[in-house]
């Protein structure tokens, strides 16, 4: 018995397909101890709550830490997305703050709205980049790359804090809680299976439709329980279902855009030999 736990490499297993699933992790536990940060009502640091800024500051450097000692590796891929998911919320969040200052420009909606997209652009633009340079691995890499940046928001979820709270504002948040940590667990699978996904070993395809299901999927789940639960709005409208087809192409339309980035570059590079 000991011999057989002697010969398993526990350093190298954990340092390849268990190391890619840790971003997830930290960062739905980052959502979960600021839901229980702000329900008290406690004090912020730098406008968040510093157990976030704690979480996000371990992928940070975790990424940083990952990339030098082992490099580009697709299980590297989770620490960059998640890592570029937290610098581009947390500027978001001061983007909208500087712009709380200048009240003359507060007063344009469409200057603010525009400012914010522009932020929000800056980042998808540095993750296609990244996915474009990786493509010469093969295509799998790059619909992976950017499906994981895409489905980087799972594990976080809308909380209704504060004073004078809506009915059941606790349970809505609750059940969008646990829809985060479903769809946490259901990525860190997907994350294991990365090896599969983009060596293209058969069946790996269906993965990807998961992961394209996860990504679909994710605002339906965060938004039908606050509507469900808080409001008064039927949940059957028109309006409803526009807001949430707009965040669904707002996930998917980066992978598009990656996909025609990575082909033009692999039409226009130089061929070896």
């Amino acid at each position: 018995m000991n011999e057989k736990i002697q010969k398993i490499n526990l350093p190298k297993l954990f340092s390849n397909q268990l190391i890619g699933i840790v971003p997830p992790i930290l960062l739905v536990s980052g959502f979960l101890t600021s839901w229980v940060w702000n329900s008290n009502q406690l004090p912020l640091l730098l406008n968040f709550p510093p157990t976030y800024l704690f979480f996000n500051f371990i992928i940070f450097v975790g990424t940083l830490y990952h990339l030098k000692n082992s490099g580009l590796t697709v299980f590297s891929y989770s620490w960059i997305v998640f890592s570029l998911y937290g610098i581009a919320s947390m500027s978001e969040i001061y983007v909208i703050r500087i712009l709380t200052m200048n009240n003359a420009l507060l007063s344009e909606r469409n200057s603010v709205s525009i400012i914010i997209e522009l932020n929000s652009l800056l980042w998808i633009l540095i993750a296609i980049g990244i996915a474009t340079y990786i493509v010469k691995r093969n295509f799998y890499h790059l619909i992976f790359f950017m499906g994981l940046f895409s489905a980087a928001s799972v594990p976080g979820f809308p909380m209704i804090v504060g004073e004078n709270l809506p009915d059941n504002a606790t349970i809505a948040t609750s059940i969008c809680a646990v829809m985060a940590i479903l769809g946490t667990g259901s990525l860190s699978i997907i994350i294991l299976k990365a090896s599969n996904i983009t060596n293209k070993i058969a069946g790996s395809w269906k993965i990807i439709v998961f992961l394209f299901f996860l990504i679909l999927f994710n605002p339906i789940l965060k938004l039908l329980p606050i509507l469900l639960l808080t409001t008064d709005i039927p949940i059957f409208t028109l309006d409803i279902w526009l807001q949430i087809i707009d965040e669904q192409l707002h996930s998917i339309w980066p992978i598009g855009a990656a996909i025609i980035s990575g082909g033009v570059y692999l039409a226009t590079r130089p061929q070896r030999g």
